[in-house]
């Protein structure tokens, strides 16, 4: 499968956790099947709610320096993700077409699209102005402050 890619290294088979490439806890996998040929992909790692909790605690540990990252250069990190989903349009859509039968141009249009959010956001970071809100009471003033605050699992 990886030598159809241009980039081979874009084919990965193993889950994301703490900067690490790793199997479930279990070692149980499944099989992501073409829904055109019915043909195995790839066999990735069954996570499950023990693999989500250590994901997750790794997560919050990473986050309390994010959230003090500024957002500059939150902006910066956010664009080279869609740089890297731009320069790789090509490979991503061949997997997106294997992986759930969408028509090529289609998948790679859709990643384009996804792109296009990460660039609109990667310049949204620098600008997470707070506001202030009229208030019904004229003693008091209501303000709102943009900032990261938290994990979601």
């Amino acid at each position: 499968m990886a030598s159809r890619l241009n980039n081979p290294k874009l084919f990965l088979t193993k889950g994301y956790i703490n900067g690490e490439w790793v199997d479930s806890k279990s070692g149980k996998t499944f099989d992501v099947v073409n829904p055109s040929t019915g043909e195995s992909i790839a066999a990735i790692p069954e996570m499950d709610v023990q693999d989500v909790s250590v994901a997750s605690k790794h997560a919050a540990a990473a986050f309390k320096s994010w959230k003090t990252t500024s957002g500059k250069v939150r902006g910066k990190i956010i664009r080279k993700w869609a740089d890297l989903m731009n320069e790789n349009a090509a490979d991503l859509g061949i997997l997106m077409t294997l992986e759930n039968g969408k028509p090529y141009i289609e998948a790679k249009g859709e990643i384009g699209f996804a792109a296009s959010y990460l660039e609109f956001y990667s310049g949204e970071a620098e600008r997470a102005y707070g506001d202030v809100i009229p208030s019904s009471n004229i003693a008091n003033r209501l303000f709102a402050i943009k900032q990261p605050i938290g994990v979601v699992a």
